[in-house]
């Protein structure tokens, strides 16, 4: 059975460098893993408690100052035995209108996943995280 873990979260755009930082509050770093286009961090009870994207708005073909702008955001992971999911839903605000970039309403969920190796030593969990700026 899957170990749940929740908390409030905080959210950071690299507008220089394009990066997007979601990661749960008051948790202890431990590791990072590494992928495709994001990396997942790992904190000292082997539980996803964020990732970060890179070219963030490639990823999620939006403009750097929506990115910017996010002041809302949804955050879990999940890990079983084989595969590590993580899903982002995200809203925005710009010139004062409130864009969802990813939203059920689009039906649209962005997932990151990833196979998980015999040597990540990552327990079966699920990270829910909620994120108000």
């Amino acid at each position: 059975m899957a170990k749940t873990l929740k908390g409030k979260g905080e959210i950071m755009y690299d507008f220089k460098y394009d990066i997007l930082t979601i990661r749960m509050k008051d948790r202890n770093y431990s590791r990072s893993l590494k992928f495709r286009n994001f990396v997942a961090d790992i904190d000292d009870k082997d539980y996803i408690t964020g990732v970060r994207i890179f070219d963030a708005s490639k990823v999620f073909d939006a403009d750097k100052y929506i990115l910017k702008k996010i002041y809302h955001a949804d955050f879990s992971a999940s890990v079983d035995d084989k595969h590590i999911v993580v899903e982002l839903k995200f809203v925005s605000r710009y010139r004062n209108k409130i864009l969802p970039l990813i939203s059920d309403s689009k039906n649209f969920i962005s997932n990151f996943s990833a196979d998980v190796k015999s040597h990540m030593k990552l327990i079966n969990s699920t990270t829910e995280c909620k994120i108000e700026a």
